[in-house]
């Protein structure tokens, strides 16, 4: 009886775990196929639920310079890379 508990109680955690990782699935896959418009619409819903910071910011960056909001680009591109140069990859090269 104790096995089948604590059975039920892991696929519980492991099916919320999935679940957070959806919205930073969903935002990261529109970022991929750039569909910019579906990003636009979907990030304001989604991004209370994402759990990637790195990715929020990507996001915002990507609708601002897509839809012609210079300031905020330049504003989220500074927060990348004063912030985020690790997630980015800086570094890594010799």
């Amino acid at each position: 009886m104790l096995r089948t508990i604590i059975i039920i109680l892991l696929l519980i955690l492991s099916s919320h775990t999935v679940y957070a990782q959806q919205p930073d699935q969903r935002i990261g896959e529109l970022i991929n196929t750039e569909d910019w418009f579906e990003l636009e619409k979907e990030y304001p819903i989604l991004k209370d639920s994402m759990q990637v910071s790195f990715l929020k910011v990507v996001a915002e960056a990507m609708i601002a310079r897509n839809f012609n909001q210079k300031e905020r680009a330049l504003e989220c591109l500074n927060e990348l890379l004063s912030n985020h140069q690790s997630d980015l990859g800086a570094g890594v090269f010799p």
